[in-house]
Parts: C-alpha cells; structure tokens; sequence
C-alpha cells in the first residue's frame, strides 16, 4: 500500500487517502464521497470522513475496524446513525458527529472519552439511550441540540470522569437538583445561550473545587442561589454576562479568579463585589449596567490586577483613591458614563496603569498633575467629552505615552507646557477646526487632526480582546492587520465623516471606512482582513 496516495480503487466519486500513524497503522482521510466506502483498511486508526455528502451510513459500515481509535463524521448532512453502528468498537475513544441533521438514540462503545454532538437534533430522550452504555467520557459536546426544556437529574448518572461538558444553546429552562452530582471531576461546564432564569441551591451540587470554568452567559438569568459558588474555591472564570441580574450574587468561595464577566446586566449596586472572598482578581467587566454608584472600598477588598472596565454605566463621579490598591492595574476603562470632574487623587496608586479610557463622559477641564500617579501611561483616551480648559502640567510625568486622544471636545487653546514632559514619540488626535492657532512655543509632540482617514490607533491582540468595545462605540472602525509590525495587531480608525474608500497609513493599507457616518449604524461594521 503507498502511503499518502489512494488507498481504495473503488471510490466514486471522491477518493481517499492513507498516512502512517506508526508502524503498522494508519489513518485514512476521504474527500468527496457521497457513501462510506467499503473495504476499508483493517488497521485504520483514525478515520476522517468530514465535510463529505454522506446522508446516511450502513450499521456495519465499520464492523471490520476494531482497531479504530477515532472516527471524524462532523459536517456531513446525517439524519440518523444506525444503533449498533459503533457498539462493537472497542478501541474507539473519539468520535465527532457534530454539525449534522441527527436524531434518534444509538449506542457508544463503552471505551469512548471525547464525543462531539454539537449542532444536531438531538432530544433528552435521544441522549439518555446514547449514554446509557457509555460512561467513561471525560469530554462532551452536546450544545445547540434541542435537549430542553428540562434537565433531568437522571441524564448523567454515573458520570464519574467527566471533565469538561458543553451544553450551550440546548434550549434549557430548568436544571434539575443534583444533575451534575456525579462529576466531582468537572473542570469546565458550559451552559450559555440557554433561557436559563434561575440558579437553584442544587443545581450544582455535586461539582468540586476542581471546576475552573463556569458559563452562564446569555440566559434570562434573574437570581442565582446564595452559596452557589461556595465549594468552587480554584473557579478561574466565571462568566454572568448578558443576563437580567440586578444585585451581584453571593461569590463567597471564589478566592484567586482571571476573569469575571458581569457585563450586560442589570447592576445598580455592586457592594456586594467588595463583600466576597475574593483576594485577587486578573480582569473583571461590569460593561453596559446601571450602576450609578462607586462604593469607596469595593476595589480596596478586592484588588484587581490586569483589566477593570466600569464603561457604559452611570457613574457621575469616581470616589478619591477608589483604585489605590490596584498597585498592577494595567488596564482602566470609564467610558460612556456621566463622569463630570476627576482630580490627583482619582488614579492615586495606578503606579503600573498603560491604558486609560475615559472617552464620552462629561469632563469639561482637566487639572493639572491629575496623571502624576499613572508615571507609565503610554495610552490616554479623553476624546468625546466636553473638555474647555486643560491647565499647563495637567499631562506632567507622562514620559512614556504614545497616544493621547482630545478629538471631540470644544477645546480651543493648547497651553504649551502641556508638552513639557511628552517624548516626541506621542500621538496628539485633536478636533482641528476648533483651533484657529497655536500659542507660540516648542511643540515636540505629533498633532494630528481627528477623525481623518490617516489617524489610527494600533491594538496588539490582548489589548484589542479588552478595548475594541470601546473605540468601535466611539465611532472607529477596527481591522486585523496582519503581521507588518512585529506582533499581530488591529487598526482602529476613526471613519465619521469620511467617504467610503480604503485608506494607507505607516503600517498597513487595508482599512476600510464604510458609506456614510458610523454613528449612524446601530451595528457598527468590524472588518477583519488576513
């Protein structure tokens, strides 16, 4: 047998091909076949049959493969899988069946670990005969498959090894007590887009301090149990957003988390934030709540050490020294809020803070040493508010900052020593047409006119995963613009008021501005080019 080149004769139309996978086995991949072929190999180890035309397979069409270890039937268009069609395979530990039309029950050889059922037809009646005989999976994929409206508590019975389960999008109203009791081994469980509205006090009992992820995103969530999280003390990421929640719920627990998503709800009051066992927190968003009120010690309690976003609420002011305990605060955003004056003492602390958004509030002047405890801000973002007046020293002891946006403002005048201590590295972004001259004096600093089809800002990845919001909701347009600078980045321009077309800047020419103004679409367009 040639390795690499056609394997079977007879396959029309279509062909497969066969690889080595060790000494004597191999692993055979079959493009454009409308039926699984016969004859295969008797020692095929793996068995990649995706994105074919298969309709429907014979129950003994891998009878004679009893060393297959894993099966790829994925985005074929199955309706149904014959009962015995994998019983017999003893060996087989994966088998993915995701993105098919699939329904009914069939059965899993008990040997089976990861399983892929996601975007079927699949019932709760058709799942309990599909685990019956098979419960040593340490990973299943069942999302988007009609299996609510309800969970029963019988489903995963026996479960013992399940490590990580996905059940997003399966039309769930009501999780059953004790549904999970047997994955003490649980690392990762996924429950979003369902219509979830309740977390009851046994919903997850049974789940250990092994859980580390835990998704409830896009559910009607309205109340979550008190003690929820209580054994969950290793939970790394708790995801909450987009629900209807109007009080933080009880996070006693949780001590040492990377990410807690609280955005898009419905949070007035976030004290209860400051009450939790948490000590350390990576990043935390609270995007787009009602949150009106900055309690004075939340952040005191609970420090966070990478990403705070407050953005889109309707905080009116920041309480002095509120983030004074976040010594390695990298990233602070406090946009789209009704903020009208901060002084020194609001980033008293900041000490490690890089990136500073404080776009669409209501601030008229900036004071001056306001950013005297933010010594290594290299991005400032004050555009979009009502700013008039900023006094001489206001940016003093900003030695590193590249880009600082004033664009959107009825500011008039730029004293000059509003430069004395910017490297000439910085990008100024201001509104133009509101100056009718420059006061006399060394402008080191490179001013450039805002919005233009030549200003741009530039995100590395991990930056743009936290900032993109921000600027796409102030009216830029954000792009992937490979890999010209020495990491992949995005480029976000600003494109109101410009005619569509695509624009060059220093370090690309593929941003596009779309027809008309931004703020105009309800859905701002984000253009991702290779």
């Amino acid at each position: 047998m040639a390795f690499g080149l056609c394997c079977l004769e007879d396959v029309h139309p279509g062909k497969c091909t066969c690889e080595p996978f060790g000494h004597t086995r191999i692993r055979v991949t079959c493009t454009g076949i409308k039926q699984v072929p016969r004859d295969l190999p008797s020692n095929t180890i793996q068995l990649i049959l995706s994105a074919n035309h298969l309709r429907s397979i014979e129950e003994d069409a891998f009878r004679n493969l009893t060393l297959l270890k894993a099966i790829d039937l994925s985005r074929n268009s199955l309706k149904s899988i014959p009962q015995n069609t994998f019983r017999n395979l003893n060996l087989l530990q994966y088998i993915n069946l995701a993105e098919n039309n699939i329904k009914g029950g069939f059965y899993l050889p008990g040997n089976a670990s990861k399983v892929e059922l996601q975007h079927n037809r699949i019932s709760l009646n058709d799942l309990k005969i599909i685990l019956k005989e098979s419960k040593d999976f340490n990973f299943l994929d069942i999302s988007g498959n009609p299996i609510g409206p309800n969970l029963t508590s019988d489903t995963f019975a026996g479960f013992h090894k399940m490590v990580h389960l996905n059940m997003g999008g399966c039309g769930l109203q009501h999780i059953e007590s004790r549904s999970f009791r047997a994955m003490n081994k649980l690392r990762e469980i996924n429950l979003v887009s369902n219509m979830l509205s309740r977390i009851e006090p046994g919903t997850f009992e049974g789940l250990s301090e092994d859980l580390l992820v835990l998704s409830l995103q896009n559910n009607g969530l309205t109340t979550i149990a008190d003690g929820t999280f209580r054994r969950f003390r290793n939970l790394a990421q708790l995801r909450l957003d987009n629900n209807n929640l109007t009080t933080v719920p009880d996070l006693t627990g949780l001590t040492v988390m990377i990410y807690l998503g609280l955005l898009y709800n419905q949070f007035k009051d976030i004290s209860r934030l400051g009450n939790s066992s948490i000590k350390e927190l990576f990043a935390i968003s609270l995007w787009d709540n009602q949150i009106e009120e900055l309690p004075v010690n939340i952040f005191q309690n609970v420090p966070v050490t990478f990403s705070l976003d407050l953005s889109k609420n309707k905080l009116t002011s920041i309480p002095d020294n509120a983030f004074s305990a976040c010594k390695n605060l990298t990233q602070l955003m406090l946009s789209f809020n009704l903020i009208s004056q901060i002084n020194n003492r609001t980033f008293a602390g900041l000490k490690n803070l890089r990136i500073l958004m404080i776009m669409n509030n209501h601030l008229s002047i900036i004071p001056g040493n306001i950013f005297a405890g933010c010594p290594k801000l290299e991005m400032l973002f004050l555009h979009g508010n009502r700013i008039k007046r900023i006094d001489g020293n206001a940016f003093r002891g900003l030695s590193r900052l590249e880009t600082l946006t004033l664009f959107d403002n009825p500011l008039q005048l730029l004293p000059v020593k509003i430069f004395d201590e910017m490297s000439s590295n910085v990008t100024l972004a201001i509104s133009c047409k509101n100056f009718q001259k420059l006061l006399p004096g060394m402008y080191t600093t490179f001013m450039e006119c805002a919005p233009s089809a030549s200003f741009h800002i530039t995100l590395y990845d991990e930056e743009f995963r936290f900032l993109a919001n921000h600027l796409i909701n102030s009216g830029f347009i954000c792009s992937k613009c490979g890999t010209s600078i020495p990491k992949p980045h995005y480029s976000c321009n600003v494109c109101r008021f410009r005619m569509p077309g695509t624009y060059s800047n220093r370090f690309s020419s593929c941003l596009k501005c779309p027809a008309g103004n931004c703020e105009e679409f309800s859905d701002i367009l984000i253009t991702f080019y290779a």
